[in-house]
């Protein structure tokens, strides 16, 4: 009797311990936002740093960011200087490596690229609707929104 019992048991413990080592499989909507979000030719434009919107004295110098999906690599301007680095995508989950910047002497307000380097840093998940990408804090606050240029 104890064997009718345990074998019924055991067996379900190796279908619960089949399932979980499943490979993670990524919704089709997932897969559309990391598509979008590393399409070829797109540069991401920003509007909004925390909340504010950028005025059209700031636009003139909007900050704008691309990814290369077979580098791994995200490169654009903070406004003034160009920067590069690396960066991890896993889900929805986004991280930039340190960024390297060029050091040019920038006319008018920094305040702009100053933000946009502190938001980034921030960055650890992000969501692309209606080619919009927002980049949210560790919270799942938008610290950023972007519009998808593609050229």
């Amino acid at each position: 009797m104890k064997k009718l019992i345990l074998l019924p048991l055991f067996t379900g413990l190796g279908v619960i311990s089949a399932c979980s080592s499943l490979p993670y499989q990524p919704s089709a909507s997932l897969l559309q936002q990391q598509q979008e979000l590393q399409a070829q030719q797109a540069i991401w434009q920003v509007t909004h740093i925390q909340g504010h919107a950028l005025s059209a004295d700031e636009l003139a110098h909007q900050p704008s960011l691309s990814f290369d999906a077979n580098s791994q690599q995200v490169k654009g301007s903070d406004g003034c200087n160009r920067f590069f680095g690396s960066y991890q995508l896993q889900g929805h989950h986004l991280h930039f490596s340190p960024l390297a910047s060029t050091k040019m002497m920038c006319v008018g307000n920094m305040q702009i690229s100053d933000q946009f380097h502190l938001a980034l840093a921030k960055v650890t998940s992000f969501s692309v609707e209606k080619q919009i990408l927002k980049l949210k804090d560790q919270s799942n606050h938008v610290i950023m929104e972007l519009h998808s240029q593609n050229h």
